[in-house]
């Protein structure tokens, strides 16, 4: 540790907040939360503090710390996750939201499935959401499933799979035709599986509480009827609840079910942060950003509501407002109430806080994108800053199901509306270089206004692999007499070829610059490979049908 740190640690706060370590380069290296920042905060400086590999590396880059007081430790859990999605820190365990609010299904069917679906369909199932973050319902829907085994295989197999033999699916499929006849209590398969499902159901609507005490409650009458293995299943799925309501914190000593809405506006753009309180518990945050032309908040609220309201299905009791939103244009079933004072004005203030936090996060980001993008315009010796770049990959399985795709950076941010695939037509066997012309062929058919798939032309053109794909992709550019800057970009060391120059760039493979190259490379990876899958899949389907 240099003095600086140590100087640095000596002058941290004994008060609730969050610290960020940051390397020479003033990049974040890793967020955390603590109750007390000087002692959290310092314990990685200490001899007796046993550090993973990782944290132990990290230590050794850290040049500079900073911090943010709160004034609890819920307020730093808040903006631990704020700081962490918008600086994703090397040495945090990023959880990234997918991109768009996703569902708990529970099918209507005679054995009915749980999933995890983006669009809620008129099918007469129970839909539970939405969810800002797949990760994190998964997570929780694979520890619920622990305590109540349910189905989510899309078709109930032949015989039970492995998760009925795992004790995490109760078995409908034994309720089969085919399967009546089976040494197994079909009577009690089927009340087991209809009642863990409700219970699931109850779960998602925050009312853990009473699902305790069924638990309990059952677990009495195993242990006076001495059936003691029975006992030891309720027992664990006491345990497994504790652990799911030990990660929501308390807002309530009492079944609360409150949305709590903070807003914060300009004259261009609103933004909105969103408590969501079940059961006493606060067990989700949505930031929001909605588009404006100078409304005011009373405005804002009440297309906000109606518009946010219309897709819940888990609509709370009371929704919290700063201000009174035109209530005869809403009717959702919900009272709506605006606090003067109290434990309601708080979480509102708290939730001011994250907005205020975020939008100066989010100044400070757009800011550095702008830096990132003209110092890749000097690396390149670009004429204009690339404010839209598209990364084309190649995807194939020995020449078979051969995809291509188009990932896309507008004003250094990811935009996946403007992703495009392309199924390879006229290429056959294994050449990526051949596939990628073919591509890039595609692509450049749409750079005219007039036609109805018009696509914007780009600044710069980026495509996964060496030489060979630049010199294909190059060649179609020269054919169609059309001048856009085109780049390849190399894996192993994050090489950089231009066309026309003998010596690859090979930037610092950890530059701001090099990091963003990557990220789009891996977009457009990543896009590719989905793609080939779907096509994949596809065609062992129909392979399949036809022996």
């Amino acid at each position: 540790m240099t003095k600086s740190v140590k100087n640095q640690v000596k002058l941290l706060p004994n008060q609730p907040g969050v610290y960020l370590f940051l390397d020479d380069k003033n990049r974040v290296l890793y967020v955390g939360k603590a109750k007390n920042l000087k002692n959290r905060a310092g314990s990685y400086f200490q001899k007796s503090t046993l550090l993973t590999p990782d944290k132990q590396i990290m230590v050794l880059k850290i040049r500079q710390i900073k911090h943010i007081i709160v004034d609890s430790e819920l307020e730093a859990l808040m903006l631990e996750t704020n700081l962490i999605k918008q600086h994703q820190p090397l040495f945090n365990i990023i959880l990234k939201d997918d991109k768009s609010y996703c569902y708990v299904k529970i099918s209507r069917e005679e054995h009915p499935r749980l999933s995890i679906t983006r669009e809620i369909k008129n099918d007469k199932a129970k839909y539970f959401g939405p969810y800002s973050d797949r990760t994190s319902i998964e997570k929780t829907l694979e520890l619920a499933r622990k305590i109540f085994p349910f189905r989510s295989c899309q078709s109930l197999p032949n015989r039970p799979c492995l998760y009925f033999h795992l004790k995490l699916c109760p078995g409908p499929c034994l309720l089969t035709s085919q399967r009546k006849n089976t040494k197994y209590n079909l009577t009690n398969i089927r009340l087991t599986h209809n009642h863990n499902l409700k219970q699931v159901a109850a779960f998602l609507a925050g009312k853990t509480s009473l699902i305790n005490k069924e638990l309990k409650l059952k677990l009495l009458r195993a242990k006076k009827a001495q059936n003691y293995e029975l006992a030891i299943i309720y027992r664990d799925q006491l345990k497994a609840m504790a652990k799911i309501t030990a990660r929501q914190k308390i807002i309530y000593h009492k079944p609360v079910s409150q949305d709590v809405i903070s807003l914060k506006n300009n004259s261009k753009q609103a933004f909105i942060n969103l408590f969501v309180i079940r059961d006493g518990k606060l067990i989700d945050q949505k930031k929001l950003n909605l588009k404006i032309r100078g409304q005011n908040q009373v405005t804002i609220l009440t297309e906000f509501i109606k518009q946010y309201y219309v897709r819940q299905t888990d609509k709370p009791k009371e929704v919290i407002v700063p201000a009174s939103p035109l209530t005869a244009d809403l009717n959702f079933g919900f009272k709506i109430t605006i606090p003067k004072k109290g434990r309601k004005l708080k979480l509102i203030k708290m939730g001011e806080k994250n907005i205020k936090l975020l939008t100066h996060e989010n100044k400070q980001y757009e800011q550095k994108k702008e830096i990132i993008l003209e110092k890749l315009q000097t690396l390149l010796k670009l004429k204009q800053k690339p404010n839209r770049i598209e990364c084309f990959d190649i995807s194939n399985l020995q020449g078979k199901f051969s995809v291509g795709s188009m990932a896309v950076l507008t004003n250094g941010q990811v935009d996946k509306s403007q992703y495009r695939r392309f199924k390879i037509k006229t290429v056959a066997g294994i050449s990526d270089a051949a596939m990628m012309a073919e591509v890039i062929r595609r692509r450049l058919d749409h750079l005219d206004p007039k036609q109805k798939a018009f696509w914007p032309k780009p600044d710069l053109i980026v495509v996964d692999g060496g030489r060979p794909q630049l010199t294909n992709a190059s060649g179609v550019l020269k054919d169609k007499k059309i001048k856009i800057p085109l780049i390849a970009l190399a894996k192993k060391q994050e090489e950089i070829f231009i066309i026309g120059q003998r010596k690859s760039l090979k930037p610092n493979p950890q530059s701001d610059v090099s990091l963003l190259l990557q990220k789009l490379r891996n977009e457009a990876h990543r896009f590719a490979i989905g793609y080939h899958k779907v096509l994949r899949r596809w065609g062992f389907l129909e392979e399949k049908s036809m022996t």
